[in-house]
């Protein structure tokens, strides 16, 4: 018995350390705000309705919830044509551990960022699908992605 209780009071001392690590640098709220996107050339090139894929030069990372998905806002949402298709959730971001996720979906013409944190940047590659017909995907366009902390309120002066 006395086992049993000493082994679920270490077991509980584990996960009440658990978030201390999981707080601090690598929680969302140490990870969301402002960022510059340095994007590589598309492999392969843009083609199609994917051409309007203009990734932001910034991107904020919000803590606000998103709704009908997990995660929180990202802004800006990219640039598409057409009206936004209501049934997809907003442009979003996902934080798991040591991983970041960028997520903009459109309906047929969704483009996500899976970035690794590397020093003080975000390191990682861009996907690009478009669906060109009934249940058919073209190729996945790929890009390099590099994420650099920025200032927020220097956003709106162009610096």
């Amino acid at each position: 018995m006395n086992f049993r209780v000493s082994g679920l009071c270490a077991a509980t001392g584990l996960i009440l350390a658990l978030p201390d690590v999981a707080v601090g640098q690598s929680s969302p709220k140490s990870v969301a705000g402002c960022y510059a996107v340095a994007i590589g050339s598309w492999n392969p090139r843009l083609s199609g309705r994917l051409v309007y894929l203009v990734v932001p030069p910034v991107v904020r990372l919000d803590t606000v919830p998103v709704k009908r998905a997990s995660g929180w806002r990202l802004l800006p949402n990219l640039a598409y044509t057409g009206n936004p298709a209501p049934l997809f959730p907003s442009p979003r971001w996902e934080f798991h551990r040591d991983t970041l996720e960028l997520i903009w979906t459109h309906g047929s013409t969704p483009m996500t960022a899976t970035l690794r944190r590397r020093d003080s940047t975000w390191v990682g590659e861009a996907i690009a699908l478009a669906d060109t017909g009934m249940h058919h995907l073209a190729p996945a366009a790929r890009a390099a992605v590099l994420l650099r902390r920025r200032d927020c309120q220097s956003i709106g002066r162009g610096s």
